[in-house]
C-alpha cells in the first residue's frame, strides 16, 4: 500500500521541537540547506522567517521527498492577532499578500477541529493588528509553492495566537512557542490524518471516468497527469460526482477538455460531503 507523505513546514526551531517529539522525527544529516526531519512518511522542514524562505524550503523538501503526488502540506506557526485567547489554534481559509495583493483561498474538504481565518502574510512582524485577521511572515510563499506539488485540497495552514493588542511580540519567548504548539498538538495530528486519509483515496485507483477520457479524447502524457489530478478533485470537491460528459462532446482535444474541467473546478462551491466508494 502506498502511503502520502505528510510534510510539516515551519519557520522557527521553537515551533519545531514538540512536533518533533510528538511525531518521534529523526533529524537527517546528509542535506543542509534547511533542517529536515523524518519518520516513514512524515517530514518536517525548518525554513527561517520570511515568504520566501518558505517557498524555498517546501521547494527543497519536495526535491528531497517528491516521488509522490498528492503530498499533505502543512504549514504550522504562530501568528498575531489583535481579538483571540493567546494559544487559540485557527486553520486558515484565505490567505492576503500584503506586499502584492495576491490572495489564495485553500479549500477546507475535511472537518476541522479549530475554527477557520483570514491571514496576511507581511514582511515584518505586525504591532498594530489594523485589521481583523491572522499576521504572520510565511503563509503566503507556502502555500502557492506547494500548490505547485499537490492538490490545493491537501495543503493548509495552521496558525497559532501568540500576541496581540496586550502582548507584544518582543515579549515571546522560544520557550513559550514550543508550549502554544504543544498544547495544540492533537488538533495538529488530527488535521494531518484527516488529510492523509483523503489522499490515500486518491492514490487507492485511478479516478473514476478517467479511463473512458482517455478513450474518447487524445492526451499527451503531461496532460494525462493534468486529467487525473483534475478528476481526483472533482471527486473530493462534488463528493463523488461525476462530470456529465453530454456537455464535453463539443470538444474535440484533449486540452480543451482540461480548460474545461479546471475552469469549473475553479467555480465549483465546496461539498464537506466526503466521496463515496473512494
Amino acid at each position: 500500500m502506498t502511503f502520502p507523505y505528510v510534510h510539516f513546514v515551519v519557520a522557527l526551531q521553537c515551533e519545531a521541537k514538540p512536533l518533533v517529539e510528538y511525531f518521534g522525527l529523526k533529524r537527517r544529516m546528509d542535506h543542509s540547506a534547511f533542517p529536515v526531519y523524518e519518520k516513514a512518511a512524515t517530514t518536517l522542514t525548518i525554513s527561517g522567517i520570511g515568504k520566501t524562505s518558505a517557498a524555498a524550503a517546501v521547494a527543497y523538501t519536495q526535491m528531497l521527498f517528491g516521488n509522490l503526488k498528492y503530498s499533505v502540506w502543512l504549514n504550522i506557526g504562530i501568528a498575531g492577532h489583535r481579538r483571540p485567547m493567546l494559544g487559540q489554534m485557527f486553520v486558515v481559509h484565505k490567505i492576503v499578500d500584503e506586499e502584492t495583493g495576491y490572495r489564495w483561498y485553500p479549500p477546507l474538504l475535511y472537518r476541522p477541529s479549530v475554527s477557520s481565518a483570514e491571514i496576511t502574510t507581511v514582511a515584518r512582524p505586525e504591532t498594530e493588528y489594523a485589521q481583523d485577521v491572522l499576521y504572520d511572515m510565511e503563509a503566503s510563499g507556502f502555500y502557492p509553492t506547494a500548490r505547485r506539488f499537490s492538490t490545493s485540497e491537501l495543503i493548509q495552514c495552521l496558525k497559532i495566537v501568540s500576541d496581540n493588542d496586550s502582548v507584544s511580540r518582543q515579549k515571546i519567548n522560544p520557550k513559550q512557542v514550543s508550549l502554544l504548539v504543544n498544547a495544540n498538538i492533537e488538533d495538529i495530528e488530527n488535521t494531518a490524518n484527516q488529510l492523509s486519509q483523503m489522499a490515500q483515496s486518491i492514490l487507492q485507483s485511478p479516478p473514476a471516468q478517467f479511463n473512458e477520457f482517455l478513450q474518447q479524447w487524445h492526451f499527451t502524457d503531461h496532460q494525462k497527469s493534468r486529467l487525473e489530478q483534475c478528476l481526483s478533485r472533482w471527486e473530493v470537491v462534488s463528493s463523488g460526482n461525476p462530470p456529465d460528459l453530454k456537455y464535453l462532446k463539443v470538444f474535440k482535444t484533449g486540452k480543451e477538455v482540461l480548460v474545461w474541467l479546471e475552469n469549473r473546478l475553479n467555480g465549483m462551491p465546496v461539498s464537506l460531503e466526503q466521496p463515496h466508494g473512494r
